[in-house]
C-alpha cells in the first residue's frame, strides 16, 4: 500500500475522524522515543505534500507547519533539506493568499530563515521563493506588512 494513497484517503475522511487522527499524529511527533517521533514526522511531511494540506483546519495546520519548520533545524542534513523544500513549496501555493494570518506569518518566517541558510543553493532558492511570494502577497489582508518588511530587510 503506497503512502500517497493513504494520504489521499485521509483527507476524504469525515471531519471528526480526521480530527482524532491528526491529533494523534501530532501527539506521536511529540513522543520521547525517537522512532515514534520520526515516524510521525515522516507522516506529517508526506501529508504536507498533499494538495489539500493547506485546507486543513487551523488547529491542525498550524501545529503541523510548526513541526515542519522545526525540522528545518534537524540534525540530519537530509531532514533539513526535505523540511525546507516543503516549507518553500507550501509558501508558494495559491492558497497562501487565503490562509489565516498566523499560518502566513509562520511560512514567511520559515522562508526568511531559509534565506539566511548557510547552504548557498538553499539560500538562493529561498530568496527567489520569497520574492515570488511577497509579490503575490503584497497588499493582502492576511499578511501583516511588518512581516513582509522584516523579510525584505533580511534579503538585502
Amino acid at each position: 500500500h503506497n503512502p500517497e494513497e493513504v494520504a489521499t484517503d485521509v483527507f476524504s475522511l469525515p471531519e471528526p475522524v480526521l480530527h482524532i487522527l491528526l491529533s494523534d499524529l501530532h501527539t506521536l511527533c511529540k513522543r520521547q522515543e525517537e522512532e515514534y517521533r520520526k515516524a510521525g514526522m515522516i507522516t506529517v511531511m508526506s501529508l504536507g505534500t498533499h494538495a489539500r494540506f493547506l485546507s486543513l483546519q487551523l488547529q491542525h495546520l498550524y501545529p503541523f507547519i510548526a513541526l515542519i519548520r522545526d525540522q528545518m533545524y534537524a540534525d540530519e542534513a537530509s531532514t533539513r533539506a526535505i523540511a525546507t523544500e516543503l516549507m518553500m513549496s507550501l509558501a508558494t501555493q495559491e492558497q497562501m493568499s487565503s490562509l489565516p494570518q498566523e499560518v502566513v506569518s509562520l511560512l514567511l518566517n520559515a522562508l526568511s530563515r531559509g534565506v539566511a541558510s548557510e547552504d548557498e543553493s538553499l539560500a538562493e532558492y529561498a530568496a527567489k521563493t520569497f520574492k515570488q511570494v511577497s509579490e503575490g502577497l503584497n497588499g493582502r489582508q492576511n499578511v501583516p506588512n511588518e512581516v513582509l518588511a522584516d523579510l525584505a530587510a533580511r534579503l538585502h
